[in-house]
């Protein structure tokens, strides 16, 4: 059983491949951060070492062990460390962890009869890694396969695009991610499309929303402080926009949530001002939406999701 949803196109491909016996040695997969790359990875690797003959089942020992992770067949690399739930430190893939890995692929697998490296966060790594490990994926090792995973495809090298099957990683609909999040976690209707609509077809970022009610409670508060900004003095707002620049260089992933936060309020105020009510994230809001049109110029708003934007 295939966990990824929305990813229809990709699966159908892998298996086509698969039953013809020309799966690709190397694929890159891109799309947005949290959008389901890492979970179509997982179902990659229990499709290619699953024992059974409805592949992935999901069920049996190979399949545990590669939900597990134990699997000793896998390399996982991953330029991510977990500090808190649903908050990550980036380090760099250099080229101590390539060298590395030219040697354990050169292994006889143990368990199954071919190998699987899974790269995430691959934008995060060096070049001179880059360089090293694009000799191995023009001469791979038979019967050894490479997912590479990456929220930025243009920080990528062309030689290394050019030597792998591109999947691109799509948005999941609104509809698909309110009905896991009904099914999942037992929430209301209403609920569930809030969740979803934040989550603008990111489907890792609608669960880590579910499952940390915290971060809609910090949402409303930072909603809060721009409505408030709006009614207050240069004094005020140089204030917060030092306070920014202070958490920034102690937590930079907080103030980018923070500064995205911005870009829904101002794209919801623009869906009401146009009459798309219907599509905003913030239903809660749209009399707030309604007070301000009268108050502030399109041409501000463009301005202002300018400045945010090139800050992201």
């Amino acid at each position: 059983m295939w966990n990824s949803l929305g990813q229809d196109d990709a699966i159908k491909m892998f298996s086509v491949a698969n039953s013809e016996n020309r799966l690709a040695h190397s694929y890159l997969f891109f799309g947005p951060d949290r959008v389901g790359k890492t979970t179509l990875a997982e179902d990659f690797a229990r499709f290619l070492f699953c024992e059974d003959e409805t592949s992935p089942c999901g069920n049996c020992s190979a399949c545990k062990r590669v939900t597990s992770k134990i699997h000793t067949d896998i390399n996982w690399i991953d330029s991510r460390e977990e500090r808190a739930p649903g908050i990550s430190k980036r380090k760099s893939i250099g080229i101590d962890i390539i060298r590395e890995l030219r040697t354990t692929i050169n292994i006889k697998p143990f368990e199954g009869k071919q190998r699987l490296v899974v790269i995430s966060g691959f934008e995060d790594m060096t070049l001179e890694a880059s360089n090293a490990l694009l000799k191995v994926l023009e001469e791979p090792p038979e019967n050894v396969f490479f997912l590479l995973l990456t929220s930025n495809i243009s920080m990528i090298l062309p030689t290394i695009i050019s030597r792998c099957q591109l999947v691109k990683i799509r948005r999941v609909s609104d509809q698909l991610i309110k009905q896991l999040i009904i099914d999942q976690y037992n929430f209301d209707d209403a609920y569930a499309l809030d969740v979803a609509r934040i989550a603008s077809g990111n489907i890792g970022m609608a669960i880590f929303i579910a499952e940390n009610p915290e971060f809609l409670e910090k949402r409303l508060e930072i909603f809060d402080t721009i409505l408030a900004l709006l009614n207050a003095d240069l004094i005020e707002r140089f204030e917060y926009s030092e306070r920014l620049a202070r958490d920034f260089s102690r937590d930079p992933e907080k103030v980018n949530n923070e500064l995205k936060m911005w870009q829904i309020w101002w794209r919801d105020f623009m869906l009401v001002k146009f009459d798309n009510s219907e599509k905003i994230y913030n239903t809660s809001k749209i009399q707030e939406f309604l007070q301000l049109q009268n108050f502030i110029e399109i041409d501000d708003v463009i301005n202002l999701l300018k400045t945010v934007e090139s800050s992201l």
